[in-house]
């Protein structure tokens, strides 16, 4: 997975990733794109704020997951 953005800020006590920028996300067959993301690492949790677009090239290699989940 590949995540791109202009600033990303990290808040150490509560395991957060933040940013009110563009985000663009990419993994194999699918590239996710949006503004504003608030990624919760303790709770597994990852929210784009607004104007999400999803792109699926690849509709056998597509995942929308931003954690792993064991055995996958």
């Amino acid at each position: 997975m590949t995540l791109k953005t202009t600033e990303l800020a990290w808040r150490n006590g509560d395991r957060n990733l933040l940013t009110d920028a563009a985000v663009e996300i990419t993994r194999t067959g699918t590239t996710i794109r949006g503004q504003g993301l608030d990624v919760r690492m303790a709770e597994e949790s990852a929210v784009i704020a607004k104007s999400v677009r999803v792109v699926i090239t690849d509709r056998n290699k597509a995942n929308l997951a931003f954690f792993p989940r064991g055995g996958s």
